[in-house]
C-alpha cells in the first residue's frame, strides 16, 4: 500500500516539474521568438536599401526645414527691406513736397519720378506729379494772359515758347496760343477798319497763314464772310456813282473768292445795270434822232414857205 502511494507521489511530483518545465520551455520559446522578431527588426534595421530610404528621407526632411526657414527669413528680410526702403522713399517725398512749395518745379519732379511704384504712398506721387504739371503751366499761361490784355500779342506767344517741351504740346497750351492767334488777327483786323476798305481787308484775310490750324481757319472764314458783306454793300452803292471803280472792285474779289456765289451774283449785277443803261441811252439816241429829224422837217417847211 506504501510503495503504489509513492508512486502517486511521485507521478504528481513528476507531473508538477515536468509542467514547470514545459512553462520554462514556452518562455524559452517566447524569448527566443522576440529575441528573433528583434533580430529581425535589427536586421532590415541595418539592412542598406532601409539606411539608403532613411538617409534620402532624411535628406528631405533636412531640405523642407530648410525652405520653411527660407521661407520665413526671406519674408522677414523682404518687410525689413520694404521698410528701410519705403523710410528711404517717404524722405524723398517730403524733399519733394517741400521743393515743389518751393515752387522749383523741375527739381521737384524730378525727385517724384525717382520714388519707386513700391513705395507704400505712391498714389499720393501720381497725384502730386499732376498737380506739378498744373501749376508749371499755370505760371506761364498767367504770364501770357497778362500780356494778351494788354493786347501784346507777341511777347504772349514768346511766354509760350519758352514751356518745356514736355509740355509744348500740351492741349491748355494749344488752346492758348490759338486764343492769343485769333485775338491778334481781330485786333489786327478792326484796326485796319479805318484806313482800308472791306476789299482790302479781305485780302489781307486771304493771306493770313493758318498753318493748317481749323480753329484759326474757321474764325479766318467768319471774318471774309464779314466784310464780304460789307464789301457787297459798298460795291452796290458805287454801282450807282463810279461803276469802274465797282468794275474794279468786283474783279479783284473775283481774283479772292474765285467760287464765292455773292461775288458772282454781284458782277451779274453789274452787267445787268450796264445792259440796262445802253439799251436807255439807245432809246434816247433814237427819240433825240426823231427830234431831229422833226425839228428839220419843220424847218424845211417854214424855208419852203418863205421861198413862196
Amino acid at each position: 500500500m506504501s510503495e503504489h502511494g509513492e508512486d502517486k507521489v511521485l507521478s504528481k511530483e513528476q507531473l508538477k516539474l515536468r509542467a514547470q518545465e514545459m512553462k520554462l520551455e514556452e518562455k524559452q520559446r517566447k524569448m527566443e521568438e522576440k529575441q528573433a522578431i528583434k533580430e529581425e527588426k535589427e536586421r532590415r534595421k541595418n539592412s542598406p536599401i532601409r539606411k539608403i530610404r532613411n538617409f534620402i528621407l532624411g535628406i528631405i526632411f533636412i531640405a523642407v526645414l530648410l525652405l520653411v526657414a527660407y521661407y520665413f527669413l526671406n519674408k522677414y528680410l523682404i518687410q525689413k527691406e520694404k521698410e528701410l526702403s519705403d523710410e528711404k522713399l517717404n524722405q524723398i517725398y517730403i524733399n519733394a513736397v517741400s521743393t515743389m512749395q518751393n515752387k522749383d518745379y523741375e527739381k521737384a519732379k524730378e525727385l517724384f519720378e525717382s520714388i519707386d511704384s513700391n513705395y507704400s504712398k505712391y498714389s499720393d506721387v501720381e497725384q502730386k506729379l499732376k498737380e506739378i504739371d498744373q501749376l508749371y503751366l499755370n505760371e506761364y499761361l498767367t504770364e501770357a494772359d497778362n500780356y494778351l490784355k494788354n493786347n501784346k500779342f507777341d511777347k504772349a506767344i514768346s511766354v509760350l515758347d519758352k514751356i518745356d517741351e514736355d509740355y509744348k504740346d500740351d492741349k491748355i497750351v494749344e488752346d492758348k496760343r490759338n486764343e492769343i492767334l485769333i485775338a491778334q488777327l481781330k485786333y489786327e483786323v478792326s484796326e485796319m477798319e479805318d484806313s482800308k476798305s472791306s476789299i482790302k481787308i479781305i485780302e489781307y484775310l486771304t493771306k493770313v497763314d493758318t498753318n493748317d490750324n481749323d480753329e484759326i481757319e474757321d474764325v479766318v472764314n467768319e471774318l471774309i464772310e464779314k466784310y464780304k458783306s460789307a464789301f457787297i454793300l459798298e460795291t452796290r452803292e458805287l454801282m450807282k456813282t463810279e461803276k469802274l471803280k465797282a468794275s474794279t472792285n468786283i474783279a479783284l474779289a473775283k481774283r479772292l473768292l474765285s467760287d464765292d456765289k455773292d461775288i458772282k451774283k454781284l458782277e451779274e449785277e453789274l452787267k445787268n445795270i450796264d445792259t440796262t443803261e445802253q439799251t436807255s441811252n439807245e432809246d434816247s439816241s433814237k427819240e433825240d434822232d426823231k427830234e431831229s429829224n422833226k425839228t428839220s422837217t419843220k424847218n424845211n417847211e417854214n424855208d419852203e414857205k418863205k421861198d413862196n
